[in-house]
């Protein structure tokens, strides 16, 4: 499922900040750091250029190579 840039905006600060790209793109970049194995090369949550983002957790492996910080098995309180 994608969710759009307006959509991601509307629900997490509100319909006031509908023009605050940047602002989510910053979030979603943090985000990135947090959760994948390499941020650089994300597997999990994916851009749709110009559209908005789409949450990939059926077909994603992080690479059996590089577990550690950014290891998603590090957080078993999230569901998958």
């Amino acid at each position: 499922m994608i969710v759009t840039h307006k959509q991601l905006i509307t629900e997490v600060w509100g319909p006031d900040r509908q023009s605050d790209t940047r602002g989510l793109r910053s979030y979603v970049k943090q985000l990135r750091q947090k959760m994948e194995p390499d941020p650089r090369q994300p597997c999990f949550l994916i851009t749709e250029a110009g559209v908005g983002y789409r949450l990939n957790i059926d077909d994603a492996e992080p690479p059996a190579e590089s577990p550690g910080q950014n290891d998603m098995r590090n957080y078993p309180d999230v569901t998958y």
